[in-house]
């Protein structure tokens, strides 16, 4: 169990936390923590497990290398008898290969504890699941990071701390408020490091509605289909300008406080 958490935190949870950048890179996390679910993760785990000898494994990966050969190889000259065997004999290998992996779990199931086996199964979700604390914090300060980078104030690892805690504080704060998405008729992004935002609302709107928006989109708190219809990024921004429709005047507007002077022109 921890050999396999080692390997997971060092090829999966590692290079993942590496890739989160914004706050939509979510569905990557859901993603790892939902394949074990799926039929293809089924499989892969029994076949993991219980698979051959060595000498078994090294036949089996020499044969499935040379039918690969020999499968791009009939495709590039169309030999269309020789694609067919190499699919077919392909297809057998994987029947086979399955058959012995279930049979060899039925085996084990007779001669091991049920629960050893399930845990097995399930470490990795497990892995992933202990894991997610730091997964949610790093989408976050992976962005402070950035973002202080063109502020005035001394960027240390204890701004970036102290700039997640109180956006986690807010965001539990604030979980329970919402306002009228039909308002909005537009949504762009520009500015710098593209973390501006201009959204165009209709003159249905009521002010607690805006000021909810406003608040909202500060902390990135609003529901991802809103960011996906206007088809911008779910970022955490520099500047948020909310307009009127019809009279095109600005209703309310937001800037981060200890902007960069070097850098003020491009968010306003």
């Amino acid at each position: 169990m921890i050999k396999d958490y080692i390997l997971i935190v060092v090829f999966s949870i590692i290079p993942t936390v590496v890739k989160i950048n914004s706050v939509e890179n979510q569905s990557i996390i859901k993603h790892y923590l939902l394949s074990s679910f799926t039929l293809t993760g089924i499989l892969a785990f029994i076949t993991d497990t219980y698979n051959f000898s060595i000498i078994g494994e090294l036949i089996l990966n020499i044969t499935l290398i040379l039918l690969v050969i020999f499968q791009v190889v009939s495709e590039e000259q169309d030999i269309t008898s020789v694609k067919a065997f190499c699919n077919f004999c392909l297809f057998i290998l994987l029947l086979f290969t399955i058959t012995h992996s279930f049979l060899e779990l039925i085996k084990d199931l007779d001669s091991r504890d049920t629960f050893l086996i399930l845990l097995d199964y399930f470490s990795d979700f497990i892995f992933w699941t202990l894991n997610i604390p730091l997964l949610f914090a790093w989408q976050y300060i992976g962005q402070f990071d950035v973002m202080e980078n063109f502020l005035s104030t001394k960027k240390t690892a204890r701004s970036l701390f102290k700039h997640f805690i109180e956006l986690f504080f807010k965001k539990i704060k604030y979980s329970s408020l919402s306002f009228d998405k039909h308002i909005i008729t537009n949504i762009q992004i520009g500015g710098l490091g593209k973390r501006c935002y201009l959204i165009t609302v209709n003159n249905s709107f009521q002010k607690k509605d805006i000021n909810t928006m406003l608040l909202l989109f500060k902390i990135g708190s609003v529901d991802a289909c809103i960011y996906r219809k206007n088809h911008v990024p779910k970022v955490l921004p520099y500047k948020i300008e909310i307009i009127d429709a019809e009279k095109r005047n600005t209703i309310k507007s937001w800037v981060i406080p200890n902007i960069d002077d070097d850098f003020s022109e491009l968010i306003y």
